[in-house]
């Protein structure tokens, strides 16, 4: 028996410019990702059965509430809509390999967040199944079989900040020659994907806002946002099109709470990640972050501090 374990690292959007809607029903997006040394854990064991996948999901969200949620949610759940589990499957299907595989699931990224939990694990779980088919897979092949999983798996293949198009499946590394602490805040509620889209959709529909940054270009080029990186994050220009939107909708005083909190604790930097609801403050200071951590956690929220490591190529 084999074992591998392997931490599939969450993400945050440093911006967020959601386009029209394409043909085949997603977005075309403008983004800027970057990788957190923080994420679910997974133990990978081959079995000697021929084509078993046994998956086991674990909890360890220090959140009561988040928790009771995640049970509920997940109790009724067939384990082949898992993402983990699919993975597996198309891994087989492409590559015809048929070793058992015992997976325990670690989950340790809220659900609904916008950090990128399920597809981090889909992507890890590739990465994983190669080395232990050792069928050294081209990098690319890879990068399709994630887009066929789901729109942000592919960026989870890389290790590095990323410009991200298209409807997240194209990639183009960048870096960051900063160091800073990145303080998650995830408020107990959770924001789903689809309906956050559609209801973006209905307010532009309506003549709604773009963005909450008024004196911003309203389409930045991929250049300019990575470029943007190399700026102090004090100065960064960046904006998510769902954080305005939000900041109007039902959850609008929980979400200002926490803006003004990272504001007056001394982040450099704060917006939303993805569709929410992780806000995030950006700290070139580790202990004006822990102060704002105390602050923020006080109040029903699940909140992390991670070090962000600067990546110069």
């Amino acid at each position: 028996m084999n074992e591998y374990i392997v931490q599939a690292r969450c993400k945050i959007n440093l911006h967020l410019e959601v386009k029209g809607r394409r043909p085949d029903g997603y977005h075309n997006l403008e983004s800027v990702f970057v990788p957190l040394e923080w994420g679910d854990i997974l133990s990978f064991n081959t079995l000697d059965q021929r084509c078993i996948c046994d998956l086991r999901m674990f909890w360890n969200i220090p959140h009561r509430k988040r928790m009771e949620t995640f049970h509920k949610t997940f109790s009724d759940i067939p384990v082949e809509k898992n993402i983990v589990y699919k993975a597996v499957s198309l891994f087989r299907e492409r590559t015809g390999w048929d070793m058992g595989i015992r997976i325990a699931l670690e989950k340790r990224v809220p659900v609904g967040a916008g950090l990128g939990g399920g597809s981090a694990d889909a992507a890890a779980t590739l990465l994983t199944l190669d080395a232990l088919a050792e069928t050294r897979l081209p990098f690319g092949e890879l990068c399709e079989m994630a887009a066929d999983l789901g729109s942000d798996v592919p960026f989870f293949l890389y290790k590095t900040p990323a410009y991200v198009s298209g409807r997240g499946d194209r990639i183009q590394e960048t870096a960051c020659p900063w160091n800073f602490w990145a303080l998650l805040v995830v408020p107990d509620f959770e924001s789903d994907t689809a309906s956050a889209f559609r209801a973006l959709d209905e307010e532009r529909e309506n003549g709604g806002g773009f963005s909450l940054v008024d004196n911003l270009k309203p389409s930045p080029s991929g250049k300019e946002l990575t470029g943007a990186l190399k700026d102090h994050p004090s100065n960064w220009r960046y904006y998510n099109d769902f954080l305005s939107f939000f900041l109007k909708g039902e959850h609008k005083k929980e979400y200002s709470i926490i803006f003004e909190t990272l504001k007056n604790g001394g982040a450099d930097f704060y917006s939303l990640s993805g569709s929410g609801s992780c806000c995030f403050g950006v700290f070139t200071h580790k202990e004006a972050a822990e102060y704002t951590e105390k602050a923020l956690g006080k109040v029903k929220n699940f909140v992390q501090i991670i070090q962000f490591t600067s990546c110069i190529f």
